[in-house]
């Protein structure tokens, strides 16, 4: 049975929005508190972040094949339809809020030491450094690694080469790279045909 992407993007984001009201209403009804509530709504929406972004961003990448506008993330689907716009509406509305405000609003928060984020920034028993950031960090590494570089084409070099790159140390990186490759000589610069 084949889900297209649309279905996949309401699936998704509905899921992640029932979740959210889920542990609303668990404080809302008097079962958790509201330190409670904080940290499972953030539980969710940490976890659900590098699901959700892929399917979000991949919403605005289409490729012309024969003079038409397909959706790469799903080839059934054609681009600037109605669909595509109302979906391509909500991925928008679902990049600013979540994709890029949940991020801005954990830095914030850390910045001011809210206490409703205190259990974010507790592990790392930071007085006051940037240690508290990381968890910034690493959103901004799962945002990268789960959405950004699907605008690079699927068999570029560029797309694998910013994969390790935010992914480790550039030292080991330097160092890694002229070990496993330095034998390797540059190749095609179009992806092989496939049969």
């Amino acid at each position: 049975m084949h889900i297209d992407h649309f279905a996949q993007l309401a699936i998704w984001t509905f899921g992640v929005l029932v979740l959210l009201a889920g542990a609303y209403a668990r404080h809302r009804f008097g079962a958790a508190t509201r330190q409670q509530c904080l940290e499972h709504m953030f539980i969710v929406l940490f976890f659900a972040y590098p699901l959700v972004s892929p399917v979000v961003i991949s919403t605005f990448i289409c490729r012309t094949i024969g003079g038409t506008s397909y959706l790469v993330a799903d080839f059934t689907l054609q681009c600037h339809t109605a669909a595509w716009k109302l979906a391509a509406t909500w991925a928008s509305i679902w990049t600013v809020v979540y994709l890029v405000g949940f991020p801005l609003l954990l830095c914030w928060g850390l910045r001011r030491r809210a206490d409703a984020l205190a259990f974010v920034a507790e592990p790392y028993k930071d007085d006051g450094g940037i240690v508290r950031f990381w968890e910034v960090v690493e959103f901004a590494k799962k945002f990268f690694l789960s959405s950004a570089l699907l605008a690079f084409p699927e068999h570029a070099s560029t797309r694998i080469s910013l994969a390790v790159v935010a992914t480790a140390p550039l030292d080991e990186l330097e160092a890694w790279v002229r070990e496993s490759f330095g034998a390797v000589r540059a190749g095609p610069a179009t992806p092989p045909e496939s049969d």
